[in-house]
This record gives structure tokens, C-alpha cells and sequence, in this order.
């Protein structure tokens, strides 16, 4: 395998594989290079966005996540991490906005998506709006997030940290209405 330090391409995969394999801050270096040998690579700025989200730095994760929606808003890929990214930072109104668009772009693509962790009443209705239309789109939700309550860990116990977090009793109460009805897929 020959490797060219000049290919965004390249640098942007070694980002991934080092993200894939947990080491953050070596993926951030991959990224931040990549973006320096290709500046208009959406991909690259959604990567730095979702991986600054999940290190909870908005100063840098919010600038990155804009430019990729700004550079490609056609981009199904980027939207996907654009909207993992403000999930991370817990900007729910933004992360809504943004996986009503991923449902949009998979509909145009004709591409399936899947939703991992969801854990609002706002997801919920872009998932049911897009199955409504036929979007082929399936969620998830994990046990935590339909039993639990924000209140059930007011101590700040850390064995209790997640990401999304726990949510109040609206939330939980919505989780466990599309688990009836059938709009979460799988558990």
C-alpha cells in the first residue's frame, strides 16, 4: 500500500481508521491535514465537527459541522455526521433540523439510513414522517433511553454518562409509544 501525504482521500481514510480504533486525537491530526491539502472537502470538515463534538469541544466542533453543511448540502454521508455532531453537543433543535434532512436526502438517493440512539420526540417525527413517505429509514433506541429517567441520576454518577443522554418523562414516554406503534425498528 502506497500512501500519498498530498491526497485528501488518503488523509481523510487514516482519520477514519484511527477514529474507527478510538485514538480521537490521532484522527483530528489526519483530518486537520486532509482539510489543509483540500479545504472544500465537506467530508473532512464533518469528520472534525462530529469528532470535536464527541471530544465536547464547540468552539471547534459547531465552525466545522456549518462549513460542511455550507460546502456539500447534498452530501448524505456528511449530513449523517453533521447531524451525529449536533446530537453530541446536545443541540437537539440543530440535530432535528439535520436528520429531517438526511431522511430527505436518502429519499432523493433512493439510499436506506438508520438512526442509532434515538432519544427525542422531534426524531421521532423525522423518522415517521420519512417512513410515512416511504423513506427507507429504520431506528433504534437502546433500553437505557425507554427506562430510565433524567432524574433517575441526579447524583451525577458516571457509570450513568451516555451519549444521547437520559431524558425526562416526555421523552421517555415518546420512546415507549413508537416502540408500540412500531416506528423504532430494533432495540
Amino acid at each position: 500500500l502506497r500512501l500519498d501525504p498530498d491526497d485528501a482521500e488518503t488523509l481523510c481514510r487514516l482519520g477514519e481508521c484511527a477514529y474507527g480504533q478510538g485514538n480521537l486525537d490521532e484522527a483530528i491530526v489526519w483530518w486537520n491535514q486532509a482539510r489543509q491539502t483540500d479545504p472544500t472537502a465537506a467530508d473532512v470538515h464533518a469528520h472534525l465537527g462530529e469528532v470535536y463534538a464527541r471530544k465536547r469541544d464547540r468552539e471547534k466542533a459547531l465552525p466545522e459541522l456549518s462549513e460542511a453543511a455550507r460546502l456539500d448540502p447534498e452530501s448524505v454521508g456528511a449530513e449523517q455526521m453533521i447531524w451525529q455532531g449536533y446530537a453530541a453537543l446536545h443541540e437537539i433543535p440543530l440535530a432535528v433540523e439535520h436528520l429531517e434532512k438526511f431522511v430527505a436526502l436518502a429519499r432523493k438517493e433512493g439510499a436506506h439510513i438508520h438512526v442509532a440512539h434515538i432519544s427525542t420526540a422531534a426524531a421521532l417525527k423525522a423518522v415517521r414522517r420519512g417512513k410515512k413517505d416511504r423513506v427507507r429509514v429504520t431506528c433504534e433506541v437502546t433500553p437505557h433511553h425507554f427506562t430510565l429517567l433524567d432524574r433517575d441520576v441526579r447524583d451525577y454518577d458516571t457509570r450513568f454518562k451516555m451519549n444521547p443522554p437520559l431524558r425526562e418523562q416526555p421523552y421517555v414516554a415518546a420512546l415507549r409509544a413508537a416502540l408500540d406503534d412500531g416506528t423504532i425498528d430494533s432495540i
